[in-house]
């Protein structure tokens, strides 16, 4: 897994002379394991299948290490799959493109736009995850050799997924990858790929991104899918999953292992039902109250703030205090007030901030 992970931060700074025309969201460390994965790793078994490509930066990436692969025929396929319907949430992240989209407005032919300089073929798809690959076809029926997961944004999306495309990945072979695995949004990520680690064996995590996992047991895929549904609906056992999958990261990879930690408050805000403060438009949000005394959040949050290594930057407590906040009150855009102990800490020990608080007093 070490292995894994250096070589792909080999790859960063190949990937970042790439120039992709559209947005991309992706960290430096996901177009390089992109890139890394198309070009070293598939031996083109089967197809790729990018589900939540938005307007295709992750297709992309892996597409041009495709491209440089010894292995390259010109014959491998990436399925970019996506509902494809526009969300005013990512108007942000489209200023600098001029790019003109309204809420529900149809972006295929944008992603498309922005894919067809690939030499690789690459079919856009539109699928909505929110229906259930029992009603729906997702997949033609391909053996799948990578599954790119950013489309899994609720539970039952991210269930919906892994049904559609599991059985078709290749014993042994395919890899499985989660871009918001550190995604505080998507809590539920860790504690579902962990129960499930006799079908998902983990290989890389990375430093600012997503998790990377070999897919295995493919004749108990459904079997323990529906195992891992029942799971879910118990709090006891959400809560020990939850911290296998941060046990299971451990000191190798600190910076995913506290952010994790840190993310655990979401599930905290699950157990005490108040999900759906996150998930509904700002214009549909209410004031929620908390069954048991938030005193105990935050407590949990100081614990983890008070053991976090100085060289991390702890904008996880951060945010993770904001919505608390936010859940509770359900009003948006709250200013921080939490002084974080760690961000103390690296103002007086991190020598970045030290040569940056000279740099200001000499100036």
């Amino acid at each position: 897994m070490e292995s894994l992970y250096q070589q792909t931060q080999n790859m960063v700074s190949k990937a970042s002379q790439l120039s992709y025309s559209g947005p991309s969201m992706l960290t430096a460390d996901e177009k390089a394991f992109y890139y890394f994965l198309g070009s070293t790793v598939l031996n083109f078994d089967g197809v790729i299948v990018d589900a939540g490509c938005w307007l295709g930066s992750s297709s992309f990436y892996l597409g041009m290490g495709i491209q440089q692969s010894s292995k390259f025929t010109g014959a491998e396929i990436i399925y970019a799959c996506d509902i494809f319907r526009w969300d005013k949430n990512h108007d942000q992240q489209i200023k600098k493109h001029s790019i003109s989209l309204k809420e529900n407005d149809d972006f295929q032919f944008l992603t498309n736009k922005f894919l067809e300089s690939l030499k690789v073929k690459v079919i856009t798809k539109k699928v909505d995850y929110s229906i259930s690959p029992t009603e729906t076809q997702y997949h033609t029926g391909e053996p799948i050799e990578a599954l790119m997961v950013d489309a899994g944004k609720t539970p039952e999306l991210f269930f919906n997924i892994l049904e559609g495309y599991l059985p078709y990945c290749i014993e042994d072979k395919s890899f499985i990858f989660f871009q918001d695995y550190r995604d505080y949004f998507c809590w539920f990520i860790p504690p579902v790929v962990s129960f499930l680690d006799d079908i998902l064996e983990p290989v890389v995590y990375l430093k600012n991104g997503g998790a990377g996992f070999r897919f295995r047991n493919k004749r108990r895929v459904l079997e323990r899918l529906k195992e891992a549904k029942v799971m879910f609906m118990n709090d006891a056992l959400l809560e020990k999953y939850y911290d296998k999958a941060t046990d299971q990261i451990g000191s190798k990879h600190p910076e995913v292992f506290y952010q994790l930690n840190a993310n655990k408050v979401a599930l905290f805000l699950h157990q005490n039902h108040v999900t759906e403060a996150y998930f509904k438009s700002s214009e549909n949000m209410h004031s929620v109250s908390i069954k048991n005394e938030n005193v105990e959040l935050f407590k949990y949050l100081k614990r983890i703030d008070s053991s976090w290594p100085v060289r991390i930057h702890d904008s996880s407590v951060q945010n993770a205090y904001r919505r608390i906040l936010h859940g509770v009150t359900g009003k948006k855009d709250l200013k921080l007030t939490y002084i974080s102990i760690h961000s103390i800490k690296r103002r007086v020990l991190n020598p970045i901030y030290t040569k940056i608080f000279l740099k200001r007093l000499l100036r």
